[in-house]
């Protein structure tokens, strides 16, 4: 196979076990069920039903959480790599599923947050939702530095 059918496949894995986590995870889960149900919705099923598992595995790792998540991406990437085998056409479905899964997952946002701090006496705190901010603090009565 193609060093670049093998870093496809790779690629995708981790999207997919990456996704488990976020907004991106419906996308991916129909996505790859379809990719490997191969149009039989019979298929299609049993493979959501392993992604499930999969699933509920990484979310429940705790410290354990890199070493399942490698493992899962080495098994769906298996998967992946033998869909290429048989179908090496299915490439392009594959890469397009990919782009959007990181399309997904880059563009969600909390959308409006409101949080609420409170600091007393020589107290700093800085809050950031998301952006950027940079933070200059000073003694009281004091100057920079």
């Amino acid at each position: 196979m193609e060093a670049e059918l093998l870093a496809l496949a790779g690629s995708a894995a981790s999207a997919l076990v990456g996704a488990m986590a976020g907004d991106a995870w419906g996308a991916a889960k129909a996505g790859v069920a379809r990719l490997l149900g191969r149009g039989d919705q019979a298929k299609t099923a049993v493979v959501e039903g392993q992604l499930e598992r999969t699933r509920s595995e990484v979310e429940s790792a705790g410290a354990n959480g890199e070493v399942v998540r490698g493992r899962q991406e080495a098994v769906w990437a298996g998967r992946l790599e033998d869909l290429l085998i048989e179908r090496p056409a299915a490439a392009s479905e594959l890469r397009a599923l990919v782009e959007e899964i990181g399309s997904v997952a880059g563009s969600r946002s909390a959308g409006h947050v409101v949080q609420h701090a409170t600091a007393s006496g020589n107290a700093q705190q800085a809050v950031q939702g998301h952006g950027s901010q940079v933070n200059t603090f000073r003694a009281p009565g004091g100057t920079d530095g």
